[in-house]
């Protein structure tokens, strides 16, 4: 009987660039909008609206930031490429809030490209 190989553990670690990507954008979103919910806690009492959408606003630099450092962060090599191909992500994600989102989709938009372009010229500059 054939022993049962185990494949290495770099390729792991490429299959889980993406998800650790979405994982890290996620866990920045929930934990500043739960943050930004006990911060306006006291003024949200009817629910305005644009609270929500500034919250939300607030929250996208560092989901464009998390995005780009969750993949960089698992990737086992190319950790440069890694960060442009997730900063291009989230640019295509940014441009779709802008273009389609209403009053608060370019803020979002622009504010999460933003936050990944900060992450994409540190890992940049730390490669070179």
């Amino acid at each position: 009987m054939a022993a049962l190989s185990v494949p290495p553990l770099p390729l792991f670690r490429w299959a889980a660039v993406v998800p650790a990507a979405l994982l890290a954008a996620a866990v920045a979103q929930v934990t500043l909008m739960l943050l930004g919910g006990l911060a306006l806690s006291s003024l949200y009492t009817s629910g305005p609206d644009w609270m929500i959408w500034a919250a939300k606003s607030v929250a996208s630099p560092f989901m464009g930031a998390a995005f780009v450092a969750g993949a960089t962060w698992v990737a086992p090599s190319r950790r440069d490429r890694v960060a442009l191909g997730a900063f291009t992500g989230v640019v295509v994600w940014g441009v779709a809030l802008m273009v389609g989102a209403g009053t608060w989709g370019p803020a979002m938009g622009g504010l999460g490209i933003l936050g990944a372009c900060g992450v994409l010229a540190v890992v940049q500059r730390r490669v070179r």
